[in-house]
């Protein structure tokens, strides 16, 4: 199943929020959704606005992922990593 806009919105919505949920619910759509690497377009940037405490949990969640998503997604989570 591809992500809706309704998951688009509230997924944005808890990161812009700082939720404390996102990390976990962003990673959890990622998981999900890891086959169908093509609607990550919107996902992706949202990784760097989580907070700097989120990247080890990304760092495993990427171990886990097919190489195409890790290839499309390293590249936010180091930038997240790297962050003042």
């Amino acid at each position: 199943k591809s992500l809706d806009d309704e998951t688009s919105v509230i997924l944005r919505t808890m990161v812009r929020v700082r939720h404390p949920e996102a990390t976990d619910a962003l990673i959890a759509v990622i998981s999900k959704h890891a086959k169908n690497a093509w609607g990550w377009y919107w996902i992706a940037p949202l990784i760097v606005e989580l907070p700097k405490e989120a990247v080890p949990k990304l760092e495993a969640l990427l171990a886990t992922l097919p190489d195409k998503a890790v290839d499309q997604l390293i590249g936010y989570v180091t930038e997240l990593k790297n962050r003042p």
